[in-house]
């Protein structure tokens, strides 16, 4: 039995041994070598790691690896960190990069992680675990030019310009004032290590100085704000495609919100997805973005108090894009609602208010309805010169009969553009027409058509547009006849309240 114990002892020593360079005095330093002038060097921890499995560590071993990083370089940093055995819920290894900020990490397999000037450390604390864990770095050299592309940003500007990521990428923004970057941050998990590569310096170049990462700002659930009115993007990793996007405006038309963060959505999911404000703090808002110019995104329920409203694009001072305002207690009849285009702005306003949108991407959520549903149609890009498109189906409560009430507001139909109304009833139309520059549709007129469908298309085809703007509601029908009429109603436009 002696012998036994003897042998454990001795092979768990010679176990343990096997960890180099040992960490004997609780830390190891890295640093580039001074002849380093490539993006070639690679040093591997620990030793006996090829890169690909990791070393399997003692329990209760301690380290802290610190990374030096020169000026004008930057380390890429990969790590895996592995626990078998026992489920372990406190982080096995902590990461602080240069400001001080940390993240505790759990489990990592060849995650990225990136170290600006001046560097930062790794902690490891493996407890009583059993641990694989290693890493590589990879220093980089900055190029010798600087050549970024370059985005400005105007207070007028109603659409945030948008950074999408997809390969290596330097841009230099210039604001009026100052520039306001948010993340929307990604929706695929897989993608989420390489929020860590997108950094930010606050002013006209990468020797500005260093804010953080995508990822921390998007943790943060707020605006990150350029002292300046110049603000530096750079992306470090050399990986697949991210569907992480970074939305810029002037923050002359974000300053008033106190909190105003990126809520991501995935055309994944089949149920809904979830925006919280909170204004205990002051105002809050979240912004949301679609990449295709052709989606939906439909709010199918508010709860909570205050008062919502809606820009197509991003906030502004001037409310000039201002779509809908909703008191959030008496919303439900103008629910479900979808909106067109790229982003959408969603803004709680009432002192100490709070309220829960949720939203989805199913084309269908917006079809159906309750009797008395008042809602709208607009096009993508409303109320900007640009190409426009809208396509709605609103559907009739099942067995119920339905009066669809129809108002045009706008309606900027150009020589390219196709406008077509149309509401059926079966299998028959009950009322369709087809408007074009040569057959102009009246504004403010209301139509009142008995049915159990509307549907609405409008494209601009190659012509730049305002787009269009319908009001619409659902009334009770009688049930004994189908009738058609059309009343004219003109009266001043007011935006949908």
């Amino acid at each position: 039995m002696k012998l036994i114990l003897f042998s454990v002892l001795a092979a768990t020593v010679c176990w343990a041994a096997k960890i180099e360079p040992s960490c004997d005095s609780g830390y190891i330093e890295y640093n580039p070598p001074p002849f380093f002038s490539g993006n070639d060097l690679i040093e591997l921890y620990p030793d006996g790691y090829n890169g690909n499995t990791p070393v399997v560590f003692p329990t209760n071993y301690n380290c802290t690896y610190r990374i030096n990083v020169p000026q004008g370089q930057y380390a890429e940093v990969v790590m895996t960190i592995i626990t078998t055995g026992t489920t372990f819920s406190l982080p096995l290894v902590t990461v602080t990069d240069s400001l001080g900020r940390t993240e505790n990490i759990l489990s990592a397999n060849k995650e990225f992680f990136y170290f600006m000037s001046t560097g930062g450390n790794i902690t490891l604390a493996t407890v009583m675990t059993n641990s694989s864990f290693a890493f590589s770095i990879h220093w980089r050299q900055y190029p010798s030019t600087f050549k970024p592309n370059s985005i400005q940003l105007n207070q007028s500007d109603t659409e945030p310009q948008v950074i999408s990521y997809c390969h290596p990428n330097l841009t230099l923004v210039t604001a009026q004032s100052r520039v306001s970057a948010l993340v929307i941050p990604t929706s695929t998990p897989e993608f989420s290590s390489l929020l860590r590569g997108i950094v930010f310096y606050d002013g006209p170049n990468w020797n500005s100085t260093y804010l953080g990462t995508a990822k921390q700002l998007s943790e943060s659930g707020n605006q990150l704000v350029s002292s300046g009115n110049q603000l530096t993007i750079q992306t470090l990793f050399e990986q697949d495609c991210s569907d992480t996007h970074i939305l810029l405006q002037e923050y002359e038309n974000t300053k008033n919100l106190n909190n105003l963060k990126g809520v991501a959505c995935s055309s994944l999911l089949s149920g809904d997805c979830q925006g919280v404000l909170d204004n205990s703090k002051g105002l809050s808002a979240f912004v949301t973005y679609l990449n295709g110019d052709f989606g939906y995104e439909t709010v199918t329920s508010l709860s909570g108090n205050g008062t919502l409203d809606v820009y197509i694009g991003g906030v502004t001072a001037n409310k000039k894009n201002l779509i809908a305002s909703y008191p959030i207690d008496n919303s439900a009849i103008r629910l479900p609602q979808s909106f067109n285009g790229n982003a959408r702005t969603y803004v709680l306003n009432g002192a100490n208010a709070r309220a829960t949108i949720n939203f989805t991407l199913l084309y269908t959520a917006s079809e159906k309805s309750q009797m008395g549903r008042k809602g709208f149609i607009v096009s993508n890009h409303y109320t900007e010169k640009t190409l426009q498109w809208a396509s709605a189906k609103i559907s009739a409560p099942e067995n119920t009969p339905t009066k669809f009430s129809i108002v045009i507001r706008t309606a900027d139909v150009t020589k390219s553009s196709q406008f077509n109304i149309t509401v059926s009833n079966g299998d028959s139309a009950a009322y369709g027409q087809s408007f074009s520059a040569y057959n102009l549709p009246a504004m403010n007129q209301v139509i009142q058509v008995v049915g159990d469908t509307l549907l609405v298309e409008f494209d601009s085809k190659d012509d730049l547009s305002n787009g269009i703007y319908i009001d619409f509601e659902l009334l009770k029908a009688s049930s004994n006849r189908i009738s058609l009429f059309v009343t004219v109603l003109m009266c001043f436009f007011i935006i949908f309240h």
